[in-house]
């Protein structure tokens, strides 16, 4: 699996996701963040190869999942709005604690996608030793 997804390889995720089913797949994503799917019968096993459009906010706050050890934190691009009079319609107050995401569970540890994806052997099939995915002296997960 970390060859495979350091390599960009298909037919192992699209195998991942016929053993675990559309329906646990699609739970996990909204347990993610990702807000706008519909029920199962309505996708296929493309839905692993990008068959369905999924905003990038609801992307960044999947990912962000990983980054924030497990917890999801939902974005708010809209910190403030103010009228021209300088009046404050609408602002974005965030809990005082850092981490004040629901914790999900997953499968892995954060940690060790993150390792997979800054591997470089794992990505060597297809991108070879020294593509532009390598950063000399950083730990950078692509």
């Amino acid at each position: 699996m970390r060859t495979a997804l350091g390599n960009s390889i298909n037919i192992p995720a699209v195998e991942m996701l016929r053993l675990n089913g559309i329906p646990a797949m699609l739970a996990t994503a909204s347990a993610m963040g990702i807000q706008n799917l519909q029920s199962s019968d309505h996708y296929g096993l493309s839905l692993t190869l990008g068959g369905v459009d999924v905003t990038m906010t609801d992307m960044a706050t999947a990912y962000a999942v990983f980054a924030n050890q497990g917890y999801r934190v939902d974005l708010h691009p809209i910190l403030k709005v103010i009228d021209r009079n300088g009046n404050i319609l609408q602002q974005y107050n965030p809990p005082s604690s850092p981490i004040f995401g629901k914790k999900y569970c997953l499968q892995m540890s954060p940690g060790s996608f993150q390792n997979m994806l800054a591997d470089n052997t794992a990505r060597y099939i297809d991108f070879g030793p020294d593509s532009a995915l390598v950063i000399p002296k950083q730990y950078v997960s692509v």
